[in-house]
């Protein structure tokens, strides 16, 4: 477990690498948090289950890919329906968001063996 274990100045973080085919479900490359000490011995165990905690979230994101797309397409319903009801609400805007939305739908992202 100490592979996972990075030292930022004198404290101790633990970083556990995300796969490229489920970064998009995160929204980042990594897992990342510090241990707040600087002590290796006390950093390993502190570790322990915050990796346990990251390989599980990865293993689920491996299991269902598309886990937030659902949520991600009804908060973005949500919004356009809310902007169109907006007067105010400038189309162009509204629009970009359509775009957006569906580009990130024509393009997913290709899966790893």
């Amino acid at each position: 477990m100490s592979n996972d274990l990075i030292r930022v100045g004198r404290a101790w973080s633990v970083k556990v690498g995300i796969p490229a085919y489920v970064q998009h479900i995160f929204g980042k490359r990594a897992f990342k948090q510090t241990l707040q000490t600087a002590d290796k011995a006390l950093a390993i165990t502190r570790s322990a289950p915050l990796i346990a905690k990251f390989k599980d979230e990865i293993a689920l994101a491996r299991g269902n890919p598309t886990q937030y797309l659902d949520s991600n397409l009804k908060e973005t319903q949500e919004y356009l329906r809310s902007a169109r009801r907006n007067k105010d609400t400038d189309p162009e805007a509204i629009c970009g968001v359509e775009e957006e939305a569906l580009s990130k739908l024509s393009y997913p992202p290709k899966f790893g063996h």
